[in-house]
């Protein structure tokens, strides 16, 4: 039991660092410190337990392996910009609103509905009223935060709430993530010319589906395998020494879009 705690931990810590990580590709172009955090070591170690069973997350780590570094920075800013901001209508537009609305405009019921969630769970956005909440960088974000609850609740011992915030993440990736993800990776390859988003768009697609699979058998196991070792000897926080908990325990970066309610 011991044994899967200690992984169950490392999953945890490893899909925040992921979910943040996928936040900060979808806030701005990339720049040349953000491509070296993708391409390191720790973003690689985090990807590798979701890749060994999903074919479409192993084809994405090899290219973070082999990308071209120069031709992905000279060509990212006029991608990023094209496909997701404009001039005009984006070539694949990256609100849910858009896709899960009855109308082809932004702050719909669906902006409302996710809008909702962020507050029962402590969170406004920082730029209020300026953004519509289903932007794609927000809601990885707000993944990212719950998801580290999750393995504070989890690292603490406190099984209720570890089982509650996997509950409330597995409902908000049903209900407002992934049922528009598919239509933003059709739109993403239709996009002409697209070096590095597609290949992000997908992969943030197919890591939110695995992900929906995980949150299942980590509330499993927060209801039924935890409550078994309660009043057992639990151990305590991963080791410092283990490589993958290092490298997903650091901040990816401290460009939030979500801010705590006061």
């Amino acid at each position: 039991m011991n044994e899967d705690l200690r992984e169950l931990e490392e999953l945890l810590a490893a899909r925040t660092y992921l979910y943040a990580a996928f936040h900060n590709v979808f806030c701005g172009p990339m720049t040349a410190e953000l491509l070296d955090r993708w391409i390191s070591s720790a973003t690689l170690d985090a990807l590798e337990p979701f890749a060994a069973e999903n074919p479409a997350l192993s084809a994405f780590r090899r290219f973070l392996e082999e990308l071209d570094v120069e031709r992905v920075l000279e060509g990212a800013p006029s991608e990023y910009v094209r496909m997701f901001v404009g001039p005009g209508v984006p070539e694949s537009p990256c609100w849910g609103a858009l896709y899960m609305g009855g109308e082809p405009c932004l702050f719909q019921e669906e902006t409302l509905a996710v809008r909702r969630c962020y507050q029962q769970a402590g969170w406004q956005t920082a730029r209020f009223h300026r953004i519509d909440e289903t932007h794609v960088a927000l809601e990885a974000q707000f993944m990212a935060f719950e998801s580290a609850q999750a393995l504070k609740a989890l690292e603490e011992h406190h099984l209720e709430d570890f089982a509650r915030a996997m509950r409330n993440q597995l409902q908000f990736l049903q209900k407002h993530l992934a049922p528009w993800l598919p239509r933003f990776v059709e739109t993403a390859h239709l996009t002409k010319g697209g070096v590095l988003y597609p290949w992000m768009v997908h992969a943030f697609a197919e890591f939110v589906d695995n992900d929906r699979v995980f949150c299942g058998e980590a509330i499993a196991y927060g209801e039924e395998g935890l409550s078994r070792v309660v009043d057992s000897a639990l151990p305590g926080p991963l080791a410092p020494d283990l490589p993958l908990w290092k490298s997903c325990r650091l901040p990816f970066s401290d460009d939030n879009w979500l801010a705590a309610i006061e």
